[in-house]
């Protein structure tokens, strides 16, 4: 009869979460990079954005009513990763040529040379990048240098309906 009893939650569990009434609810944290000119904003300008993915702690599927969020996500949803877009690079308006992160110590830890790249997923996490400098090639001569600050964000508590 226990067996049954699970089996049945199970169904149940499934049915609601592919329903529309299913709640969802979270714990997670932000991770932002920011220069050391400006510390309290997101790095952005008018060529390219550097982002930072959160990282969800634990969550609940639960129907109709939120619960509280007590399954584990082990850094699977969502752990860090940092990467770069670019506003416009197209071969007709080539605007940034190389990406370069150097560490403290001045020496490469990373260097791309870019064609009509959108999305450069970088090999680091966001809190591997704190004190690097990420530099920035236009054209042949002309650099741009971002000194890196990592802040990790607070925690924070989400709920919400799939149906949103």
């Amino acid at each position: 009869m226990k067996i049954l009893n699970i089996k049945f939650f199970i169904f149940i569990f499934i049915v609601c979460s592919l329903a529309n009434g299913c709640a969802f609810t979270g714990v997670g944290r932000h991770h932002n990079i920011s220069s050391a000119g400006n510390p309290d904003e997101a790095l952005s300008n008018d060529f390219f954005t550097l982002h930072c993915a959160g990282t969800l702690y634990s969550f609940m599927l639960s129907p109709i009513i939120p619960l509280p969020p007590v399954i584990p996500s082990y850094g699977a949803l969502g752990n860090g990763d940092a990467w770069i877009t670019f506003k416009d690079n197209s071969t007709s308006n080539k605007i940034i040529s190389k990406v370069k992160i150097i560490n403290s110590s001045k020496s490469s830890v990373f260097e791309q040379n870019l064609d009509e790249t959108w999305h450069l997923p970088l090999p680091f996490k966001c809190k591997d990048l704190h004190d690097f400098t990420l530099i920035l090639e236009h054209g042949i001569s002309d650099t741009k240098e971002f000194k890196l600050i990592y802040k990790e964000g607070e925690l924070d508590f989400n709920w919400g309906y799939l149906s949103q």
